[in-house]
């Protein structure tokens, strides 16, 4: 049951895990998420977790990363899961990387086309 004592300490907690601070504690080093404060992001570029940060940068900078608040595939009913079972297919068969990417654009520029938006 919420109690003030509790909101007051969920509403410190979640203060300090969004903030400038709080971000940079959780994310330098480490490479398991991408800030929401861009100015964080030179972390992940020189800490080379995850090997290819600069490609998540770049597609949250350009819409598609899930957590940003411009994040377009909620337009699209069934965009989500229909280009990620591309991707599940390809981790269960071991398809080359630059044909499951021409397969997940395909498949996102038709689910895109179909909906007419």
């Amino acid at each position: 049951m919420p109690t003030q004592k509790n909101i007051e300490a969920a509403m410190k907690f979640v203060s300090f895990y969004s903030s400038t601070e709080g971000q940079s504690a959780r994310i330098e080093g480490v490479g398991t998420s991408v800030p929401s404060i861009v100015t964080l992001d030179d972390l992940i570029k020189e800490s080379g977790v995850p090997e290819h940060s600069s490609h998540i940068l770049e597609v949250r900078k350009t819409g598609w990363a899930s957590g940003d608040d411009r994040c377009r595939d909620v337009y699209y009913p069934g965009f989500s899961d229909d280009v990620k079972s591309v991707f599940e297919e390809a981790y269960i068969k071991g398809t080359d990387p630059e044909e499951v990417l021409a397969k997940a654009e395909k498949k996102a520029a038709e689910i895109i086309a179909e909906s007419g938006k």
